[in-house]
């Protein structure tokens, strides 16, 4: 589970990363947003939880709070 939760953290961070250097304008728009939170489920598995907070990408298994 552990080896997952890092590859989805890796994941989302690298589309991040990838998003705000396709679009400088982005990273602004991210920081006035920010905390973004949202919860991914992949079948036999337990929903993750994502927080990003600027360029700051959090996943959990556990519910994150604001």
């Amino acid at each position: 589970m552990l080896d997952i939760k890092n590859k989805i953290n890796q994941s989302v961070s690298k589309f991040i990363e990838d998003a705000i250097s396709s679009s400088p304008d982005l990273g602004d728009k991210l920081d006035n947003i920010s905390p973004i939170l949202f919860s991914l489920s992949v079948s036999g598995i337990e929903p993750f939880f994502i927080r990003i907070n600027k360029n700051i990408v959090n996943v959990s298994i556990a519910h994150l709070k604001i």
